[in-house]
């Protein structure tokens, strides 16, 4: 079997579950779950991705950003949204102002 992956404990397994509670998307949920299972049951990457129906290396790759920058390498923006936005939604409406005027 390969080598036990754990995970820092930034958080503990209350305060991960608390935050499961609020979730509604189920990617959030499934990474907040890869985090609980290594912090109660360490287990090689590739069992906890198997349990989960995931990559070896997406499960290890999420571990090892966890343990690197904390909760915060969970709280990803997701998909949609204004990501690759350049102005901010009012500097966007000033711009755009005078053509909806002229139209």
């Amino acid at each position: 079997m390969g080598k036990v992956i754990r995970v820092q404990p930034h958080l503990t397994v209350e305060e991960i579950d608390e935050r499961l509670k609020s979730l509604h998307d189920f990617w959030r949920i499934r990474r907040w779950m890869i985090i609980r299972q290594a912090l109660v049951d360490p287990a090689p990457a590739k069992v906890i991705a198997f349990r989960f129906g995931l990559s070896f290396f997406t499960a290890r790759d999420l571990i090892e950003a966890y343990n690197r920058q904390g909760p915060e390498a969970l709280e990803t923006a997701g998909k949609g949204q204004r990501q690759n936005a350049y102005l901010s939604v009012k500097e966007e409406q000033r711009v755009l102002s005078p053509f909806l005027e002229q139209s």
